[in-house]
């Protein structure tokens, strides 16, 4: 996979008092020679030498080889944006919290060949094709008040198509099938204290809510695996000597 030099990237930046800054970025990445997400090989047409140095120490004669495919050309444009800003204008100890977020947009265009029978390249848009994620963006807020501080995050992932389960193109037809995987949401949390300049004792908790990927294939209404992912809480004393 080959990014084309004819990219172009765009970024505004504004910084507001007290360290604060907003910025907005786009962009426009053009892909060639492109290597899907997921098993997506072809048969190279060529097969294993029956000699000694045929390359697998004389093994393997007349066996096939097949290799990843490269399927085509497509391009991704972007939008992103991301805030950061203590909030220093509010009453008392709340002067010490600090709201951050961001978030991206993405869209895709691509012209696919699947098979050397094919006549002329597939049109595949942004779900249509794998590991390419719509949109994804977090929300979080520290705090810090003397020798105590915390903070807690949202992240948050679109659906996307994470693999494809198969592919059938002719000279006259298309089918792909492919696996999705839902938006999913996930809550993490922290606090730390400073018992000493050289000490301080923390406590972490990942994924408050217990949500876990879910995947379905072609149509939400076909589900394909639940997984259950447990909170996890990992607590400790880091220093520094």
């Amino acid at each position: 996979m080959a990014i084309d030099p004819n990219n172009v990237d765009l970024k505004l930046e504004y910084y507001t008092k007290n360290s604060g800054r907003i910025s907005l970025s786009a962009y426009e990445k053009n892909i060639t020679d492109y290597i899907p997400s997921g098993v997506n090989y072809s048969a190279s047409g060529d097969t294993v030498l029956n000699t000694p140095d045929n390359g697998f120490d004389g093994l393997y004669g007349g066996y096939q080889i097949i290799r990843p495919q490269n399927i085509g050309n497509f391009t991704i444009r972007g939008l992103e944006f991301d805030y950061t800003q203590r909030l220093s204008f509010l009453p008392g100890a709340l002067k010490g919290l600090t709201a951050r977020a961001n978030y991206t947009a993405l869209t895709a265009n691509g012209r696919f060949t699947f098979s050397p029978t094919q006549t002329a390249p597939v049109t595949r848009k942004t779900k249509e094709i794998p590991g390419m994620q719509p949109s994804a963006g977090n929300l979080g807020f520290q705090y810090a008040y003397g020798k105590f501080g915390a903070s807690v995050d949202l992240n948050y992932t679109s659906s996307f198509a994470f693999t494809t389960i198969s592919t059938t193109a002719t000279a006259t037809s298309f089918t792909q099938i492919l696996a999705y995987r839902k938006a999913l949401t996930r809550i993490n949390a922290g606090a730390n204290y400073r018992v000493h300049p050289n000490a301080t004792v923390y406590l972490s908790v990942n994924n408050l809510a217990e949500t876990g990927p879910d995947y379905y294939t072609y149509d939400i209404s076909r589900p394909r695996n639940h997984y259950i992912s447990p909170m996890s809480i990992v607590g400790g004393v880091q220093g520094r000597f």
